[in-house]
């Protein structure tokens, strides 16, 4: 859980993030978005 608070961390700063496993298997974090309203869909 520790990278979705970065990655939403990162997107509030630096706008919309996109995040790849090594399957190549895409999430996007956009601003404002909260850890707590990902964590059911978050893959990782």
């Amino acid at each position: 859980m520790n990278l979705l608070k970065a990655v939403c961390a990162l997107a509030a700063l630096a706008g919309p993030q996109l995040v790849f496993d090594e399957s190549a298997a895409a999430f996007v974090v956009r601003p404002g978005e909260e850890t707590e309203d990902l964590e059911e869909d978050w893959p990782w």
